[in-house]
């Protein structure tokens, strides 16, 4: 029987890696910002339309359009704090890349937890060195 599972994918930190997280991060950053700016405009919007129509609408509306913009905030104050420490891995160590989604075969007698739950790829430069527990 095949039963999907969660693989993760763990890079050996060396000058590659570090770039790749920072470059990664960066995007995710501008992509952020960009929603942030769509986000503060429907703001402004909002807020220039004719007072008393839909006043509870429009209210409703602005809460939910200010919780994802703060969503967004803290994601891009999370990842600049996350850049800051990319730096500070030591060249060698082992640090989660991805987490994947796979599947595993299961046949009776198998260990439950060890075929489902610790499946791992390490990487090295982006390209796969070692299978753990595949």
């Amino acid at each position: 029987m095949q039963v999907k599972r969660n693989v993760v994918v763990k890079g050996i930190v060396t000058p590659w890696l570090k770039e790749d997280l920072k470059s990664k991060a960066n995007a995710l950053i501008k992509q952020t910002e960009i929603e942030m700016q769509t986000l503060e405009r429907q703001l402004r919007q909002l807020s220039v339309m004719v007072p008393g129509q839909n006043d509870a609408q429009k209210n409703l509306v602005r809460q939910q359009l200010q919780m994802e913009l703060n969503d967004r905030e803290t994601l891009v104050r999370q990842l600049r704090s996350d850049m800051a420490n990319i730096d500070k891995l030591e060249d060698g160590e082992e640090v989660v890349y991805a987490v994947l989604e796979g599947y595993v075969d299961l046949q009776p007698g198998d260990r439950f937890e060890e075929k489902v739950n610790k499946a791992e790829i390490v990487i090295k430069d982006g390209e796969v060195v070692e299978l753990r527990n595949a």
